[in-house]
C-alpha cells in the first residue's frame, strides 16, 4: 500500500505548485516525489517525477487542452474539439491532420509518405 504525504503547497501569483512524497509500507526509505503545477483555472500545466520524467500541458481560454509534450520527445497538438492536429514521435516522425466543421478528417500528411489525404477546398 502507498500512502501520500503532501509537502508544501504554494500559490505563486497565478500558478499553484504541489509536491507529493510517497512512501510504500514495505520500505519507508524508498520515498519518491511528484511535482505538479497548475494554472489559475486549475488546469495541470506541468508534471515531473523523481526520475526526471516530465510532461507539459497547454490550454486555450476555455480550458481545452491544445498541447502536450513529454521529455522523451513526444509532442501532441489538439484543435478545440480534441482532435490531434499535429504529432511528433520520439524518433522525429511527425503527422499533421485537419478537420472540417463537422469533425471529419479532410487533410492528412506525415513525414514518411507526405500528403496522404487532401479534401480541403481552396
Amino acid at each position: 500500500m502507498i500512502d501520500k504525504l503532501n509537502i508544501p503547497l504554494q500559490n505563486i501569483q497565478t500558478k499553484k505548485i504541489e509536491y507529493y512524497l510517497y512512501f510504500s509500507d514495505e520500505q519507508l526509505d524508498d520515498g519518491f516525489w511528484h511535482k505538479r503545477e497548475y494554472d489559475s483555472r486549475g488546469n495541470q500545466i506541468y508534471f515531473e517525477n523523481i526520475q526526471g520524467d516530465w510532461n507539459k500541458f497547454e490550454y486555450d481560454n476555455e480550458s481545452n487542452q491544445i498541447y502536450f509534450e513529454e521529455n522523451g520527445g513526444l509532442i501532441l497538438e489538439y484543435d478545440t474539439r480534441g482532435n490531434i492536429i499535429y504529432s511528433e514521435e520520439r524518433d522525429g516522425r511527425w503527422y499533421k491532420s485537419e478537420y472540417n466543421n463537422e469533425g471529419d478528417l479532410i487533410y492528412y500528411e506525415n513525414s514518411r509518405r507526405g500528403i496522404i489525404k487532401d479534401d480541403r477546398t481552396n
